[in-house]
């Protein structure tokens, strides 16, 4: 699941690439928060740290960090390394 949930990031990097900019702040909508975390970590994976704004639509701010660290967990593990998050992570219910 959390694969397929990646496709975000890679979009965006791919966005990125072809409009020859970088995306400075971003902003996510997370329901059960798979998606949102499969971007962030994603983008992490390939040295992209932009800003990430993320409305918690479904659950709760504390769901929500929890997710991203079990997606952060399991890319860490695919990769065999660690994976540094943006430190600009902000959520809103």
């Amino acid at each position: 699941a959390y694969e397929g949930a990646a496709t975000l990031a890679h979009d965006i990097a791919r966005n990125e690439q072809e409009l020859g900019l970088r995306f400075e702040r971003i902003f996510l909508d997370a329901g059960t928060g798979v998606a949102a975390a499969a971007a962030i970590v994603g983008l992490a994976t390939r040295g992209r740290r932009p800003q990430f704004e993320v409305v918690v639509m479904a659950g709760t701010e504390a769901e929500f960090s929890a997710q991203l660290g079990n997606v952060r967990s399991w890319a860490e593990a695919k990769l065999g390394q660690g994976v540094e998050l943006p430190h600009g992570i902000r959520t809103a219910k």
